[in-house]
């Protein structure tokens, strides 16, 4: 597991858009949207923001971190999906 997935872990139980998350043990994210959001209008934002995730069904969404994962681009996460509170 790593800290870097863990921290995308905690920043998604705070936003209103997410279900659940997958417990991570790994350095992949899992997680499930609340009804009513798209996966594709999150993931277009997301990639709008240089943030690469994919679906992995018709509500849920995963990424996968690397360990050249700067902590630039943890703050750059956190604020990209935040913006959907």
């Amino acid at each position: 597991m790593t800290t870097k997935s863990k921290h995308i872990e905690s920043i998604l139980k705070s936003c209103s858009f997410v279900k659940s998350v997958l417990p991570v043990e790994t350095n992949i994210v899992i997680f499930t949207l609340q009804d009513g959001f798209k996966t594709e209008t999150i993931l277009n934002h997301l990639s709008k923001n240089n943030i690469l995730a994919f679906a992995t069904g018709p509500d849920t969404i995963r990424f996968v971190t690397h360990l050249d994962i700067s902590d630039t681009m943890l703050y750059d996460i956190d604020k990209v999906l935040k913006t959907f509170n």
